[in-house]
């Protein structure tokens, strides 16, 4: 069913940055030579060698373990790994019939102990990634540099039987790191903005064409900055001394560090930066947006909007620290806080990364991330190309292009050209090695490929086009006749706004309790809805169920 792909196992020590390298290739010559290292344990079958290629593949054969003999099959194989810069774990499986599989997981031995993740089948051939972060350690582990065995396991779901086989297992190394801050304790109140911060900001980097892979806290202190380049810090509010030193070796070898929204003395003081005071706005909508000054750091937008709640401030201390950008309240006006403070070892931002202005954001953390790492703009110019040519349903140039020409918009004819022209310079930049240009011309072409994309869709009979909102203030520093005057102009002809929560009324409820400015800003609803009726806007109110938040 599954068979041999070459005659030897390869098994490699050391990864090259940027590149996947294998562990295990699964090239046995004979079920005996697989058999010798892989070994079954309990009511487990051995694994079997194939010499016919099965789905279109070729791997090893992992049978199951037989009806009423247990729940899984398991087999190990002995090694001695050092994983600290492993950053994925990749491996390749097949499964015929997925009903039979409830979980695959991967186990890596370390001391006494064992790090594990899991997988969720799917049928047929399929690569599953697990990021070092996700494997959780059991019993007495000695480090990630410590490995002696390789545990795989296939959990059964039902009785019967199908067929299982694996092709590789590899390991992914790459320079720039996204920190997961693993020191904050489960139940801690800033954990579940750990958790989301690092997440979002892998999603914003990938939506930007940077490559980056989570690492956490506990891999730091372990030495896991060796050899990259730029390091990530979201939001990590128990840096240990431990953490601090690795920090100030990494930079000390030429890696960089990007952090937000710190008070940790160390970590700042490793960057060039002495940390200030947490800070709260004194004015309504204080802190809007963050401008960048007369310093030109190569892709970097011109500012970002970025409604945050409070700052953590810091000043300029060494390492050539200075202020690259301010924040601006709503208005545009001067706060007189420093948002972006960049240095020759790293870069600060003093609030954590919102996506408010998300596409801004791409843009900001690309360029401060190729400012320390150019080698990181011919990928993102690709990735950018591979994004302009796709809009809406369409999944090619060619098929949006064609559907907007077909169209009656004279706007999306021009816009498509316009478009076109684009992608025709950003390709020609790239062969000429002028990646971050390329970028730029690529996003421009895209901007006009969305708006030709717009312009050539018909409205359709009793069509709803709403947003969501929030606050019951809608947007800070704006009224709602302001705020509905613009979502009119964009095309929206519907809202809703979030009036009310299980223990707090915007408007003159006489069944909620009230919010306790009403008496100062007025009843939401009543403006809101005065304003609906100038811009031709329908308003449907938002209501937050059961929660009692006041």
């Amino acid at each position: 069913m599954v068979g041999l792909i070459a005659l030897s196992l390869t098994l490699v020590s050391s990864p090259v940055q940027g590149k996947e390298t294998l562990i295990d290739a699964f090239r046995y010559a004979s079920d005996p030579q697989i058999q010798a290292v892989w070994r079954p344990l309990a009511n487990t079958p051995p694994m079997i060698s194939r010499r016919d290629a099965f789905a279109g593949r070729r791997g090893v054969q992992l049978p199951l373990v037989k009806e009423g003999a247990g729940t899984r099959s398991y087999w190990d194989r002995k090694v001695d790994l050092d994983l600290r810069k492993a950053d994925q774990i990749i491996f390749r499986m097949y499964i015929e019939d997925a009903a039979f599989v409830s979980g695959l997981t991967l186990y890596f031995g370390s001391g006494s102990g064992w790090y594990s993740a899991h997988a969720t089948p799917v049928e047929g051939w399929h690569e599953y990634v697990l990021n070092r972060v996700d494997f959780r350690p059991q019993g007495e582990v000695e480090g990630w540099g410590s490995i002696s065995t390789i545990r795989l396991s296939p959990w059964k779901a039902k009785e019967g039987s199908t067929t299982v086989a694996i092709e590789s297992i590899r390991r992914r190394f790459e320079p720039v790191v996204v920190v997961f801050g693993s020191r904050t304790p489960v139940g801690d109140a800033n954990r579940r903005t750990v958790e989301s911060q690092t997440d979002s900001m892998l999603k914003v980097l990938d939506g930007a064409g940077v490559t980056a892979v989570p690492i956490s806290d506990h891999d730091v202190e372990e030495g896991a900055l060796a050899g990259r380049t730029v390091a990530v810090f979201p939001f990590n509010p128990h840096v240990t001394a431990a953490e601090v030193s690795e920090i100030e070796k990494f930079i000390a070898e030429g890696g960089r560090v990007l952090t937000f929204f710190s008070s940790n003395r160390g970590l700042l003081n490793a960057i060039g930066f002495e940390p200030g005071r947490h800070t709260r706005p004194s004015r309504e909508a204080e802190f809007s947006s963050i401008v960048f000054g007369e310093e030109k750091i190569v892709g970097m937008p011109a500012s970002t909007a970025q409604a945050s709640w409070n700052i953590s401030t810091a000043t300029p201390k060494d390492k050539g620290a200075r202020v690259l950008a301010s924040w601006r309240d709503s208005r545009g006006g001067s706060t007189g806080h420093a948002a972006l403070l960049i240095s020759d070892a790293g870069a600060y931002l003093s609030h954590i990364l919102l996506t408010d202005d998300l596409e801004a954001k791409r843009q900001m953390m690309r360029a401060l991330i190729g400012h320390f790492d150019p080698s990181i703009w011919e990928a993102a110019a690709q990735a950018a190309i591979t994004r302009l040519e796709e809009v809406g349903e369409y999944r090619s140039f060619k098929d949006a292009s064609d559907a907007i020409l077909a169209s009656s918009s004279q706007e999306g004819h021009t816009q498509a050209a316009a478009a076109a022209a684009g992608l025709k310079l950003a390709r020609s930049k790239v062969r000429d090695g002028q990646h971050a240009d390329a970028v730029t011309v690529a996003q421009e072409a895209r901007n006009a490929l969305v708006a030709a994309y717009g312009a050539a869709q018909e409205p359709k009979a009793n069509e709803m086009r709403a947003l969501w909102c929030h606050s019951a203030q809608g947007v800070p520093g704006k009224s709602w006749d302001e705020v509905l005057g613009e979502v009119a102009d964009a095309g929206f002809n519907m809202i809703l706004p979030n009036m009310l929560w299980g223990g707090i009324a915007y408007y003159e409820s006489d069944v909620l309790p009230r919010a306790a400015d009403l008496a100062k800003t007025g009843d939401r609803i009543t403006e809101i809805v005065a304003a609906s009726k100038k811009h031709d806007v329908d308003v449907h109110v938002w209501k937050v169920n059961w929660n009692l938040v006041r």
